[in-house]
């Protein structure tokens, strides 16, 4: 999935796209594959992003990293439920 600039810069201000670890571990059967999931997560990016036009790498990080943290309660929350069938915005 192609993330923007922004987002790529974010990363790689941080300590690069590869290092990044959501730390949840997910049992295989709950993390099929999820493109339902991969289209809500572009959908979050570029809505902060087209709010956050002149945002610095710093100020996006950030954003990633609440977000992760965010999506990583989710995941914990709903242990009965597939990646792909989350809900979220």
């Amino acid at each position: 999935m192609d993330i923007g600039p922004i987002w790529k810069n974010a990363l790689l201000f941080e300590c690069g796209f590869q290092e990044i670890d959501n730390g949840v571990a997910v049992p295989a059967w709950q993390n099929t594959t999820h493109p339902a999931y991969n289209t809500k997560i572009r959908g979050v990016l570029d809505r902060w992003n087209s709010r956050n036009p002149n945002a610095t790498p710093e100020q996006a990080m950030v954003f990633l990293q609440e977000k992760m943290q965010e999506l990583s309660q989710l995941i914990a929350n709903n242990p009965s439920v597939k990646i792909n069938d989350l809900i979220f915005e």
